[in-house]
């Protein structure tokens, strides 16, 4: 056991800690409680003796969140067999009986802990059970929103809130929301972004870059808005109200490495009284060496549906695409048809995303007219880029739900795991700047391919 343990506390230590302090998503197949259940339980060492150990090991880093797969334990050994081949290490060559006592104890572990812990039913298909579990992860993160405003307005009260704030999530409107309400707060104005101690600074151009700023761009010797140098000046000068300054960086991601250099003078010796937030889709993006000198917060984003008739009607028709393929060409259904729809989706997705994420609507007069044409490119490349995501996520939902539906939970898991990785492949591409139709064009002809094997 302190074998184990030993193990567990240098994974902890070099690989846990450092991942959640930059707020990645950690993922283990076991932990505490598998000592507990083998050494404590089955083994007779003990629950007092697991408990201490464990926590010399781990201290308080305990998951948020448990599945047990549960199985009846000769279903589980003869699984664990087919499995492995039918060789077998010394934990997986007991008697029965031991294996009955290390579920016995994983089960008395979740109804001890029920809030950290799910029970799932082992022997249901592997996607039905996947499908499960994206779930319960989804509505337990929703149920976490407000953590981070909470966090944030608890560290401004007792004045201890740190300079630099990263706060990252799957929703650029609720992060700015809440750095808008910190500032606010800061800078005592219901409106910070009327403040003259408010700053904002946003990607621009086509590449959706932070420039840093360039001597030939000076104006009577100012450096041009929006512009890194721009912003450090602003950040460096004396308060135009006599209090604290605030800076908004939205998509922090996207500095580029001189921007990024010029920016950690600031972070790692602010101004008195200066705060900075910055916002991110994509926290591990940033470069190491901007992340280690901010505290991060998660602000976990209500799922919304985009509500557009047109994206809802077009779901459904990939749905029943979906769902033909699943069941194979024959009357009615050719691979001439399958190839129309496809084309037939493909021009109506574009379509769809370019109405949703045309600016012109979105942005008022006056923002229109306080940001340059480089700004409102960048920020509809931004929004397009945002929207595609949220479709292309409930497209790989629909795909699954359509083919299990379509073959009563039972379609082959290989060929959903392959079409999920050709739709994968297809938003990395169109990450990389590829135009969205060919793109996403490629999902579409790998799946024909999949599914008419």
């Amino acid at each position: 056991m302190l074998l184990f343990d030993a193990a567990r506390a240098q994974h902890v230590d070099e690989l846990i800690r450092p991942a959640l302090a930059l707020g990645k998503i950690v993922i283990s197949d076991r932990f505490i409680d598998s000592t507990f259940a083998y050494q404590g339980a089955a083994r007779s060492l003990g629950f007092g003796c697991a408990e201490a150990v464990n926590k010399i090991a781990v201290g308080e880093c305990v998951p948020d969140i448990t599945f047990l797969l549960d199985l009846d334990v000769a279903a589980g050994l003869e699984r664990a067999g087919r499995r492995d081949g039918g060789s077998s290490d010394r934990m997986g060559s007991q008697k029965i009986e031991f294996y009955e006592k290390v579920r016995a104890e994983y089960l008395r572990l979740a109804s001890e802990n029920p809030g950290r812990f799910v029970v799932l039913d082992a022997s249901k298909p592997i996607l039905e059970i996947a499908a499960q579990i994206a779930k319960i992860v989804r509505k337990n993160s929703m149920s976490e929103f407000g953590t981070a405003g909470d966090v944030l307005n608890s560290a401004i009260n007792s004045g201890r809130l740190h300079h630099a704030v990263l706060l990252y999530g799957e929703s650029v409107a609720d992060l700015e929301r809440h750095a808008k309400h910190c500032a606010g707060r800061l800078l005592g104005a219901a409106d910070p972004a009327k403040h003259p101690d408010f700053f904002e600074l946003r990607p621009s151009g086509k590449a959706r870059v932070i420039k840093i700023g360039s001597d030939s761009d000076r104006v009577a010797g100012q450096w041009p808005p929006n512009s890194m140098r721009w912003l450090l000046e602003k950040l460096y000068q004396t308060s135009n109200a006599g209090g604290k300054k605030v800076a908004v960086v939205y998509e922090a991601d996207r500095l580029n490495q001189e921007s990024a250099n010029s920016f950690l003078k600031t972070l790692e010796e602010p101004f008195p009284g200066t705060y900075i937030f910055m916002l991110t889709e994509r926290p591990n993006d940033l470069l190491d060496t901007i992340k280690s000198r901010c505290i991060h917060l998660r602000v976990p984003c209500r799922a919304a549906s985009l509500g557009d008739e047109a994206w809802l009607e077009w779901l459904d028709d990939f749905s029943k695409w979906q769902k033909a393929l699943v069941l194979g060409f024959g009357e009615g259904f050719s691979p001439n048809d399958a190839l129309m729809r496809c084309y037939s989706l493909l021009a109506r997705f574009d379509e769809i995303l370019s109405r949703l994420s045309d600016m012109d609507e979105k942005l008022s007069a006056e923002e229109q007219e306080n940001l340059d044409a480089e700004q409102i490119d960048a920020l509809q490349a931004g929004e397009r880029r945002r929207l595609r995501k949220r479709m292309l996520s409930a497209i790989e939902d629909e795909m699954l739900s359509s083919a299990m539906e379509a073959s009563n939970g039972k379609v082959p898991s290989v060929k959903i795991s392959r079409a999920a990785a050709a739709l994968e492949k297809a938003a990395a591409l169109m990450e990389l700047n590829m135009a969205d139709t060919p793109a996403l064009e490629s999902f579409f002809l790998a799946s024909l391919r999949i599914w008419a094997r």
